[in-house]
């Protein structure tokens, strides 16, 4: 081979790889622009993934939201049920009662508020006695009306031991003595004279003045409490014993 062939072969293959290697330049850059057209692309759909990601992302944290709302909502309207059915009231439940059973109830006498009554009432311990030993307790405790001039424990004090010893030994004087005490029918203050003569069931009559200042019996026994009452009568309460006129006389 001559030396002008051999550099005509250098020279050929000097332009073929120029050439190859323009090509190859020329197909580096495509390559570069195609990938950053994809890398472009890629990022652009990337981005547009993250961008529906992010809302798919807040569209759960607002159905999330929504979700506690409801829930809330829910929790309130229990407490508001819970309320109101504590507040309802509960309808009493009816029992039946039973009655106790009652006794039969007893007989007992009716309470009486007798002359004989009053007269122990009122504490006159020696009128009693008397009117029991003279056998006129029974009259004056379910007969009448009466109307008692009763002497009080001062006035049969006044009367002496000797003179009550007297009128105990002999029971005719001690009747004779209280029956002139007693009158027959109801006589309150109002209803008696302003002077005159009062009928008394040992049948002598009794002297009888009365006023603003009292009522006074036979000028000696004054009236210290008037009209009280009794079931089968009226008492007045004297400071004296009456004493009758003529006294009966023991044939011992």
């Amino acid at each position: 081979m001559t030396k002008l062939n051999l550099f005509f072969l250098l020279l050929a293959l000097a332009l073929a790889f120029c050439s190859a290697g323009t090509k190859g330049s020329g197909s580096s850059e495509d390559y570069e622009k195609m990938m950053g057209k994809k890398g472009k692309k890629d990022s652009s759909v990337s981005m547009s993934a993250s961008e529906s990601s992010s809302e798919d992302v807040e569209s759960s944290s607002e159905d999330v939201e929504t979700s506690s709302e409801d829930m809330e909502s829910s929790s309130e309207d229990m407490e508001s049920a819970s309320e109101d059915t504590e507040s309802e009231t509960v309808a009493p439940v009816a029992t039946e009662v039973t009655e106790p059973e009652t006794a039969a109830p007893v007989a007992t006498e009716p309470e009486t508020n007798t002359i004989v009554d009053v007269a122990d009432a009122l504490g006159f311990e020696t009128l009693l006695e008397l009117v029991v030993q003279a056998g006129l307790a029974d009259l004056l405790a379910d007969n009448g009306p009466f109307t008692v001039f009763a002497p009080s424990e001062d006035a049969f004090a006044a009367l002496g031991e000797e003179t009550l010893l007297e009128l105990l030994g002999n029971e005719d004087a001690l009747r004779n003595t209280l029956s002139y005490h007693v009158v027959p029918g109801v006589l309150f203050s109002d209803d008696l004279p302003s002077e005159g003569f009062v009928a008394t069931s040992q049948g002598a009559s009794i002297v009888v003045r009365s006023s603003v200042d009292g009522v006074i019996i036979n000028d000696m026994a004054n009236v210290i409490m008037a009209d009280v009452e009794a079931d089968n009568g009226v008492i007045h309460v004297i400071d004296n014993v009456l004493m009758p006129p003529v006294l009966p006389v023991d044939d011992d």
